[in-house]
């Protein structure tokens, strides 16, 4: 089996989990994310996920001593398949077959290879990837590589310009940030989400691009943090080169972190250099002393945030 990487799938035991970090070598940190009934799939919200690995295998839940939080680990062993984005697009693609959303998601791709994103570069994630889509899904495409995001975003927006697919309206983006259940005003989110270039409507399905940088893009993990307690800090982002990372990572001038990093989309691409944020989440120390502060210790990240200050740089 090939090395998995984050927004990968695994399946074991019936339950389809997205890989959210390979750091131990024991097996994929995941977030469980449906489960097979009768032949059907169901979909997991954190709670939810978290309720089923405790009855059906409390072993995978732990607390990590190289992330200093609660973990779900599915052991490498117990990892019955692998589902990965390239190759889903690639099929979809090659097939033209599936549902509605399916060949949305197809189209999308071929979209993006016409506006000179490498074929290879482009994967399918989500309900899409699991052959869980249906009517209300989204098409979540994931670009490997910065140079390759880089690009995409702006085929994005070139497509929307020309009509083939269209911005959002405030409607979509009411229920996008209804869907996230992100913290503060929709005011905030729209504000912020907008400029970030990584969402469409395409056919009335929503689009959504996120990075996976390659190896050697950016600044590794570092593993193991310990957790010191909840911070909230104001301070100027003085590089966001890794804004849209898996984790985003903004380095701050601040007195007691060097940067805000963050596991939940919600908050990649926030901010930009000179901008000042405000941020909540959790102090963290690493092995050699560093401290920063995490966001998104939960896919809704309840109680933690990153706002630009309006008016401030």
């Amino acid at each position: 089996m090939s090395a998995l990487r984050p927004r990968d799938f695994i399946e074991s035991d019936g339950l389809l989990a997205a890989v959210t970090s390979v750091v131990h070598a024991e097996g994929p940190v995941v977030t469980p994310r449906y489960v097979r009934e009768r032949g059907h799939l169901r979909k997991l919200d954190t709670v939810g996920g978290r309720a089923y690995v405790l009855e059906r295998h409390p072993e995978w839940l732990l607390t990590s001593p190289l992330l200093g939080a609660e973990i779900i680990l599915v052991p490498g062993t117990r990892i019955e398949r692998v589902y990965r984005p390239a190759a889903r697009a690639a099929e979809l693609r090659a097939t033209g077959d599936g549902s509605p959303v399916e060949r949305r998601a197809a189209g999308v791709v071929s979209a993006l290879v016409r506006h000179d994103v490498p074929d290879d570069r482009i994967g399918l994630t989500g309900s899409v990837l699991v052959g869980a889509a249906g009517r209300s899904s989204d098409i979540d495409v994931v670009v490997y590589g910065r140079a390759a995001f880089a690009t995409a975003r702006g085929a994005l927006g070139r497509l929307v310009a020309s009509g083939e697919w269209r911005e959002p309206d405030e409607t979509d983006w009411h229920e996008a940030w209804a869907r996230r259940g992100s913290p503060g005003t929709f005011e905030e989110y729209h504000r912020h989400e907008r400029r970030k270039g990584t969402k469409a409507i395409v056919e009335g399905t929503r689009l959504d691009l996120s990075l996976l940088q390659d190896e050697g893009e950016g600044t590794p993990e570092r593993p193991p943090y310990r957790k010191l307690g909840r911070l909230t800090i104001e301070a100027p982002v003085t590089d966001a080169s890794a804004a849209f990372d898996l984790p985003a990572r903004y380095a701050v001038r601040h007195a007691l972190v060097s940067e805000v990093v963050s596991w939940t989309a919600t908050y990649a691409g926030q901010a930009l250099v000179g901008e000042w944020v405000h941020a909540c989440g959790w102090l963290e120390e690493d092995a050699a002393g560093g401290r920063r502060l995490l966001l998104g210790t939960s896919r809704e990240a309840e109680g933690e945030w990153l706002v630009v200050r309006e008016g401030a740089a």
